[in-house]
């Protein structure tokens, strides 16, 4: 059988840096142009294929290159290297509302990003009520989307794509879209489209989703694959390489910045306490536009909450090296097990990361009671009385 997607030794580059070209440039003397700042590699070598009905999930920290993946595989950029294949029919949903208009209405859109997509006119007007039901936005059809919400756009986009007659379906983070009633009726509509041999490639840092719904699993790591095959052993895989406290750069990825050293205490403590925060940062050429972002998630990368250095940005624009130090907290978390991200990342018109380090610490207690949920303690008092009996 002939994949339906397939990558043959794809490389992707991108130029860091922005060029500026205006009126300027024009004038003699005067500056109207930025020089790029060189290449940032964000895919190496990557080769896999995706066979028609497969569900295939792709995960890794952040700055990996799994969004470029499906970007590549929807067209919207092309390989600097190598050779990417798609035989068939192919729906992407990568971005937020991409593809609306947003003086357009939203039942002009769905006719728009149909049409965009390849459904006849007559497809749209037989699935219309069926895909405005799906998206929960009844009420809103004739107000511009501009008018939307981040969550309405996302919902209204991941209906339209996922009724289309789709060979193949890109899809980045749509189950952490919306609330959990349309997460469950995202989850639904994902297994009628298996069932209907609709091909999907899944980009989630929902670890528990990807093992849920895929047959095969890539772990990417800076743009090289680390890992690929059954969800349940290369999942495992990839939070045991988060364990060891960091997450290595590729040869080919920036190196203008590392982390030397990270730690978290204390390793265990009660809800609502604080985390302390130490790390050692050494720069070896200045970061214009760094950012230094720390995180608190869950052991399946579901963030819980995350902050910004302060003074970041002076200390990525100048050689040295440096130690930061602060708090985090008070953190009302429930008990479990928990882990803090580190983040170096230069902010361009592609964000580049140039380092991740990890470190682990639970959160000990009273096991929380079964009618709370989530990962937040959120303090509650109810009183419950009597009105009576009813009246018939």
């Amino acid at each position: 059988m002939n994949p339906i997607v397939s990558f043959e030794h794809v490389d992707k580059i991108y130029r860091r840096g922005l060029e500026r070209v205006n009126i300027r440039a024009l004038i003699p003397g005067r500056r109207g142009r930025q020089a790029p700042t060189g290449g940032y590699s964000a895919l190496a070598d990557v080769s896999f294929a995706v066979q028609p009905g497969e569900y295939v999930g792709i995960i890794g920290p952040n700055g990996a290159g799994k969004s470029t993946i499906l970007k590549l595989a929807a067209r919207v950029v092309a390989p600097t290297a190598g050779r990417v294949c798609v035989h068939g029919r192919l729906t992407s949903l990568i971005e937020v509302g991409v593809g609306f208009h947003p003086d357009l209405t939203g039942s002009e859109n769905i006719r728009f990003a149909a049409a965009v997509l390849g459904m006849s006119n007559a497809t749209v007007s037989r699935r219309y009520e069926e895909i405005v039901e799906f998206a929960g936005v009844e009420r809103f059809m004739d107000t511009p989307v501009k008018r939307y919400s981040s969550g309405m756009l996302a919902r209204l986009g991941f209906a339209v794509a996922s009724h289309m007659d789709a060979d193949v379906l890109v899809v980045d983070e749509v189950l952490a879209v919306g609330d959990a009633e349309f997460q469950r009726r995202s989850y639904e509509r994902m297994v009628a489209l298996r069932a209907s041999g609709t091909a999907i490639l899944l980009v989630s840092h929902n670890l528990w989703a990807v093992q849920e719904f895929c047959e095969r699993v890539i772990h990417l790591d800076h743009g090289r694959i680390v890992n690929q095959g059954r969800p349940e052993a290369v999942i495992n895989a990839y939070r045991a390489s988060a364990q060891t406290g960091r997450t290595q750069i590729s040869e080919d990825g920036p190196t203008q910045a590392r982390i030397l050293d990270f730690a978290v205490a204390p390793g265990a403590m009660a809800s609502g306490s604080e985390l302390r925060v130490v790390a050692t940062i050494e720069v070896s050429s200045a970061i214009e536009n760094g950012r230094i972002g720390i995180a608190v998630a869950t052991l399946e990368t579901l963030i819980c909450a995350g902050v910004d250095v302060e003074g970041a940005l002076t200390l990525l624009r100048g050689p040295g090296v440096w130690t930061i130090e602060g708090r985090m907290g008070p953190l009302p978390l429930v008990p479990g097990q928990y882990r803090v991200w580190l983040t170096l990342v230069e902010e361009n018109a592609v964000p580049v990361v140039h380092d991740q380090a990890v470190a682990d610490f639970s959160v000990t207690g009273e096991s929380v009671a079964t009618s709370t949920y989530g990962f937040v303690r959120i303090a509650s008092d109810w009183s419950v009385s009597s009105r009576g009996a009813p009246s018939r």
